[in-house]
């Protein structure tokens, strides 16, 4: 929350969900709206994140998406210009922080003259955490429409989110000059540790 506040460009609205947190995190989450005019929060019962994040889909009235994980941060919004908003997708770089200090980055290579396309896209990363994520991007809301999460699965939502993305969009920019910081500080190995229900889903 610091860091998107933190942007120089201000021009844009803050929504936090509240997904049935058991913790302080409302109470935190209420406090940034009493300092900050652009923050709006919405408490909800627990649903799950595609639950929360079709939450926010509903009460979003900016012109442009963009998900931000309550762990993760944004860096260097104000880099966009007018100029480049005339795709539906625009792609941020991806730096990985991990709890032990290491740090990965994942900078898209630019797509150049008839490669800007969403086809040229899927092929180029398809395997590259963008393309498995909807973080890192900004979505144009108009394109969208009524394209919400599946609330049914608990792996791979985001990936089928955008491949249903893909059917809805024309044009996809590059802007490696925005960064996202995507900590990995949790261990996985616990978050998606092995039961029948999971070996299912």
């Amino acid at each position: 929350v610091d860091s998107i506040l933190a942007q120089t460009m201000e021009d844009f609205e803050l929504l936090l969900i509240d997904d049935g947190s058991k913790d302080s995190s409302g109470q935190i989450c209420d406090e940034y709206a009493k300092k900050d005019s652009r923050v709006r929060v919405f408490h909800k019962e627990n649903g799950g994140v595609s639950s929360a994040r079709n939450f926010g889909l509903d009460k979003a009235q900016g012109e442009w998406i963009c998900f931000v994980d309550s762990d993760d941060e944004i860096q260097n919004l104000e880099v966009l210009s007018s100029s480049k908003l005339d795709s539906d997708i625009i792609l941020f770089s991806l730096r990985m922080d991990y709890k032990d200090g290491r740090t990965y980055c994942d900078p898209l290579l630019p797509l150049s003259k008839a490669l800007d396309t969403k086809e040229m896209y899927i092929k180029a990363y398809l395997h590259y955490h963008v393309f498995s994520s909807v973080c890192a991007k900004l979505i144009r809301r108009s394109v969208l429409k009524d394209l919400r999460f599946d609330t049914t699965i608990k792996f791979g939502e985001d990936a089928l989110y955008n491949l249903k993305l893909m059917n809805l969009v024309n044009k996809i920019t590059i802007c490696n000059e925005i960064a996202y910081v995507y900590n990995r500080f949790e261990d996985y190995g616990v978050k998606y540790q092995d039961s029948i229900e999971n070996s299912i889903n």
